[in-house]
């Protein structure tokens, strides 16, 4: 469509401002979608309503627990695939996708959290600290190793990684131990509608505040 000729206006320029600004807008789409679709969709906003249901429904721990986890599973393996195209659309010419793949599986790796939403309604969150702060300790000595070996981005990044699923090995640990056990969760449907109806306008909240920043 030709826009009508308009004294002092520059149509060439115009389209070339209309391009330049469009390929800006997908450049910050693409960059949103590698943040959000991880830190926020993965997570689903699930974990104070988790602690919510556990108070008020004790006697369905596994239920409950085991719904948010594969909740969060399915989450994070969404991420993945949705990073890809993401990607596709708009490479970040920064960044190799190498990274951004192994960045990917963040959300896949904190389901595990929900251990400590159950550590929370019990009042015992200081078994969940016990293991974060050996697991810190544990990741500050790897990146002080890597950084004094001049090690390349890459294996910081792999380190990041390393420090989650460290982490949900120490959730897991800490709740078998304490004689409970990950292998008697189970899924509830109505459950899981019940938590996504809660939670999505902290999901759409979370985008809203991505795209701001």
């Amino acid at each position: 469509m030709k826009l009508p000729a308009i004294k002092g206006f520059n149509e060439e320029a115009f389209n070339k401002y209309l391009k330049n600004t469009g390929l800006l807008m997908l450049g910050r789409v693409g960059s949103l979608a590698i943040k959000m679709f991880v830190s926020i969709n993965a997570g689903l906003g699930l974990d104070q309503f988790i602690v919510k249901e556990l108070h008020q429904n004790p006697t369905n721990r596994d239920k409950i627990l085991g719904t948010a986890f594969l909740l969060k599973v399915m989450a994070g393996l969404a991420c993945i695939p949705t990073i890809f195209i993401a990607w596709q659309i708009y490479p970040l010419s920064d960044i190799s996708y190498q990274i951004i793949f192994i960045l990917s599986f963040t959300g896949l790796f904190q389901s595990l959290t929900v251990v400590d939403a159950y550590f929370q309604s019990e009042v015992k969150s200081k078994y969940i600290m016990q293991v974060q702060i050996i697991g810190n300790l544990i990741s500050a000595a790897v990146k002080f190793t890597l950084i004094l070996t001049n090690s390349p981005l890459l294996y910081f990044v792999i380190s990041y990684i390393f420090d989650i699923f460290l982490l949900s090995i120490g959730y897991f640990g800490i709740y078998q131990r304490k004689g409970r056990s990950i292998f008697n969760w189970g899924f509830d449907g109505k459950l899981a509608k019940k938590l996504l109806h809660y939670s999505w306008p902290l999901i759409i909240s979370g985008i809203m505040v991505s795209v701001y920043m």
